[in-house]
């Protein structure tokens, strides 16, 4: 198969045998993205173009991502992930700029908890602690999770105090939303 000649109004379409254009004519069509993982395989390591990239992120944020589509993803970086040794205290900035603070508990409203309350185990002990903390009302790992999450809401404009943030958060997991997401993502996974 030849390739045709990038013009300047149309974008260079990628290595041959390697580009996003049929997924994204599927993705066009509102089709469900059965190759979820391949697609991503072929952005990763840079092989599709800027275009087709954002193309492609588009089209699925237009048509809502299923959760086929995100395990595919996950899997993809998964698989191109690399180990990491770093010494402790090490942090990971990735350029941006760091500023130091302590978030306590009480500011969000949360009870504090010594930390061995929060420490993992195994993989059924993690098992149990994740289905623990979506289905049942308060706990630890629960206000660690509700704490953690606080960000979000507080990065997208939608909460201006930490307390008002980890409620949305508390609600979000109240409301069994994540709880269906993890049954889906473990349908989709078995």
């Amino acid at each position: 198969m030849q390739r045709k000649a990038s013009s300047p109004d149309m974008p260079d379409a990628g290595p041959p045998g390697s580009n996003l254009q049929p997924v994204l004519a599927s993705l066009a069509h509102g089709d469900t993205l059965a190759e979820a993982e391949a697609a991503f395989g072929v952005i990763m390591p840079g092989e599709a173009t800027p275009a087709q990239i954002a193309g492609f992120l588009m089209a699925l944020r237009v048509r809502g991502e299923t959760v086929a589509e995100l395990t595919g993803a996950a899997r993809a970086m998964r698989a191109r992930m690399l180990a990491v040794e770093a010494p402790a205290g090490a942090m990971d900035v990735c350029g941006a700029e760091i500023r130091l603070f302590a978030v306590l508990p009480e500011q969000a409203g949360l009870d504090r908890a010594p930390v061995a309350a929060i420490k993992g185990g195994g993989a059924e002990h993690n098992a149990a602690a994740l289905l623990a903390l979506l289905q049942e009302g308060a706990g630890p790992c629960r206000d660690t999770v509700a704490l953690d999450a606080a960000a979000g809401p507080i990065v997208a404009g939608q909460a201006t105090e930490l307390r008002q943030a980890a409620a949305m958060a508390r609600a979000m997991l109240d409301n069994g939303a994540a709880l269906a997401i993890l049954g889906r993502l473990r349908e989709q996974t078995a």
